[in-house]
Parts: C-alpha cells; structure tokens; sequence
C-alpha cells in the first residue's frame, strides 16, 4: 500500500483559514435578518475585529432623497460620530461614491477628513470600498488603520471590498423581497376592489319593488354586526346578496368563505356553522 506523501500548507494557509472565518460569520450576520441595514453594526464590528482596522464606517445612499447616510459605525466616539455625519457629503466616501471607485488616503498626522481628528499619533491610512448593486453605486464602507506594507494594504482591500459585494448581495435580496411583497398587496388590492364591484348591489340586476327592498335591507345590515340569515328558492340569488353584504360591510378586506350546507351532515351543519 503506498502511503500518500504529505504536502506542506502554504505559508499562507493559516490568515487564509482566518479570512474565511471571518468572511463566513460576517455572511452569518447578513443572512440572519431580513433588514441587512439593522445588522450593518454587527458586520463592522466583525471586520474590525478581524483586520487592523480602527474605525470603520458604512454609508448608504438613501433611495428617494439620494442624500448619503451613515448607516452604521464601529470604534467611533459620540463626538467623532457626530462630525463624520456633519463631514460625509464632503468627505472621501462621497467622493468614492460619486467617481464609483476605492480610495486610499495616507492620512496627515492630527487630522482626519471625516472624523476631523486623528485620534492616532502615528502615521494611517483611509481605505473606501464603494458598494456596487447592479451597476448603481448604493454606498460606500470606509476604514482606517496605521500605515502598513503594500502587501496588508492589499489584504485588508480584498477583505472589505468581499464584504461591500456581501452586503450589497444582502441589499439586493431585501429590495427583491421588499418589491414582490409591495406586488403582491398591490394585487390583493385589485382583486379585492374586483370583488367589491362585482357583487356591489348595483351589479343585482332588478328594478321591481321587492328587490328595491332587498337592496335596502343589504345596506342596512351591512354596516351592523350581526347574522343575516337569507332565505330563498334556489337560483334566487342568495348567494350574490351574501356576497353583496360582505364585500359592503367592515369586514370587506377578509375571507368571503362559502360553505355548501346540502352537503353536510346534519350532525355536522351545526359545528361548522357555529363551532363545537
């Protein structure tokens, strides 16, 4: 029997191994809600955790205004919080988003273009991944880090521009889901105004005395909240005037159910028209 001969792990096996730990519990965090911009925290927090990076910053373009909005932040003070929400329209997320394409700004000692201050003494950088969703930029994630070798640089770009493709993935299946669900009750909407105007009173054909007198009594008991009983010879019609007061009554937007009673049991009509 021949033993397999081991082959050595690459060098870089194990900050491999560490990359898709982090990338696989990040897609976690975005699959497990249905509002992807709710979990955006989280998501930061898991790259800060995973790379080098200090601060880090997601901005959305906000769909009817287009004004650009920080979503979420991690590693920011309520005042560094508050002057990237004053600065992000001038800041180099904008930019980012406007040109759709990643920046990298080797960042003044003391000074930083969103948070207005560099909290750090030494020498960092700010990288900004735009979000892609179909062709549209929809938003950016940005971060800080020390200066590093072009080598991490790359690294920690790799990481945060799979993450931008991640959310942006999660954005797309929110707004699908969103837009089937607004199709969905636009359609419930037209049938059920499709009802109302089939079984309306008026679509009753009869202009005699007796059906003026059925209508009249369909908009009275329509609005109160009581059992009607219907009596008539079949083919009269009972079931166009049952119709006639649901689709007319407060409970309109509910289930008009039919129950055919011939075909019960007497031992079950009772049950099923009033319950056990």
């Amino acid at each position: 029997m021949i033993e397999p001969t081991p082959h050595p792990l690459p060098q870089n096996a194990q900050p491999l191994e560490s990359d898709l730990r982090l990338l696989f519990a990040i897609n976690q965090i975005l699959v497990g809600s249905l509002e992807p911009l709710s979990v955006l925290e989280p998501v930061l927090a898991a790259l800060v955790e995973g790379t080098h990076l200090q601060h880090a910053v997601v901005a959305m373009v906000h769909r009817t205004s287009g004004e650009l909005r920080i979503e979420a932040a991690v590693g920011l003070t309520d005042t560094e919080l508050k002057a990237a929400v004053e600065r992000v329209d001038a800041s180099p997320i904008s930019e980012a988003v406007q040109i759709s394409q990643q920046m990298t700004l080797p960042l003044e000692q003391g000074k930083h273009p969103l948070l207005g201050v560099c909290p750090q003494a030494e020498p960092c950088s700010l990288l900004v991944i735009p979000i892609q969703l179909s062709g549209e930029i929809v938003g950016a994630i940005a971060g800080d880090f020390p200066s590093t070798p072009h080598g991490e640089l790359s690294h920690v770009s790799m990481l945060m521009s799979t993450v931008a493709s991640m959310i942006a993935q999660a954005v797309r299946l929110r707004q699908r889901a969103a837009e089937e669900r607004d199709s969905l009750r636009a359609e419930n909407e037209r049938l059920r105004d499709a009802l109302k105007e089939r079984y309306r009173p008026e679509n009753i054909i009869g202009n005699s005395k007796p059906m003026l007198t059925v209508f009249e009594q369909i908009a009275r008991v329509s609005g109160a909240d009581a059992t009607v009983l219907i009596r008539g010879e079949s083919g009269v019609g009972k079931e166009l005037v049952a119709a006639a007061i649901h689709y007319s009554s407060g409970r309109a937007t509910k289930p008009f159910i039919k129950v055919n009673c011939a075909a019960l049991p007497p031992t079950l009509l009772e049950s099923e028209l009033f319950g056990h």
